[in-house]
């Protein structure tokens, strides 16, 4: 039994790998690229706005053709004192504005 399970197993596994789709370079790339975009806005505002309350508010990052534009939702019934935007370029994820919202 155990010389029968091995090969069989070894053929699934094969089958399996084999058919699934790899993902396409570019889907690869915008995938790291918007992760990367995420995590520098993140520590930028931490870094530079260390009291910027984060609370209720969820994170959103867009496509802004060139850049990505980051920033997070307004919290709850909040009237005012919007938060910061941060705006990446794609190219080499740098900063490259930063603003706030009202």
């Amino acid at each position: 039994m155990k010389k029968l399970f091995l090969p069989l197993f070894a053929c699934l596994f094969f089958d399996f790998t084999l058919a699934a789709d790899p993902p396409s370079s570019k889907e690869e790339s915008v995938d790291v690229s918007k992760s990367c975009a995420t995590k520098k806005a993140e520590n930028f505002i931490v870094e530079k706005n260390p009291r910027f309350d984060k609370t209720n508010r969820k994170p959103v990052i867009e496509d802004d053709g060139k850049n990505w534009k980051f920033y997070y939702t307004s919290a709850g019934l909040m009237i005012g004192g919007g938060g910061p935007v941060v705006i990446i370029d794609k190219k080499n994820c740098e900063v490259v504005k930063v603003y706030y919202e009202q």
